[in-house]
């Protein structure tokens, strides 16, 4: 028979396995814009997990101020973290207000039509249309199990850095093709511009 109750609904199953965030990056809460930072940064739901990643990463925790329930955040002292990498996804995004405009590969948008990206086809010219909001962006995402620690459960990292969107070539053919299975290096890389200028920028690589 029916039956007629306001039950909860269920967590969607693709992000209740999801304990916490890794981060590259900070928000300036003053100018609100964000900037790189040459440590690992973590987001979780409760303390606990932000309280053992500091026993092994170093650093210190707190809370941030945010809308989602990852608020605590530990700003480690490590730059680089020995994963397990468990799902790997990249792709192009134009963004609205609320949701993707268009979604593509750098050839075809993801629509049932295949329909041929709108993006430049010229990597330069590509860039600067996205840096105006006019072109797709790049979107890197992973989901991953920290080797030093796999029994606090899987951690998400997104980003969307041209140069890491680079190297998901050679990143999905190892991870295709690997005999060590998904290990991986994950790091945050510093580099100098032509300017001179220090920048930083995450970085996969066969362990």
């Amino acid at each position: 028979m029916p039956m007629f109750k306001d039950f909860p609904k269920a967590k969607d199953a693709a992000s209740s396995d999801i304990v916490g965030t890794i981060r590259t990056g900070k928000m300036d809460t003053k100018s609100n814009t964000p900037y790189s930072l040459d440590t690992f940064r973590f987001t979780a739901d409760h303390p606990d997990i932000t309280e053992k990643l500091a026993e092994l990463y170093g650093g210190s925790t707190g809370e941030w101020e945010t809308k989602k329930p990852d608020k605590y955040e530990l700003i480690s002292e490590t730059n680089a973290l020995l994963i397990e990498v468990r799902h790997f996804d990249s792709e192009f995004i134009l963004w609205g207000a609320n949701k993707p405009i268009f979604v593509c590969d750098g050839e075809f948008q993801k629509d049932e039509k295949k329909t041929p990206c709108q993006c430049p086809s010229d990597y330069w010219e590509h860039r600067d249309l996205a840096a105006e909001g006019k072109a797709c962006k790049p979107n890197v995402s992973s989901k991953l199990i920290l080797v030093d620690a796999p029994e606090l459960g899987m951690f998400k990292f997104q980003s969307g850095s041209w140069l890491l969107a680079s190297d998901v070539d050679d990143i999905e053919k190892f991870l295709e093709g690997s005999d060590n299975g998904s290990r991986m290096k994950f790091e945050i890389e510093t580099y100098k511009t032509k300017a001179g200028q220090e920048r930083q920028r995450p970085t996969f690589t066969p362990a």
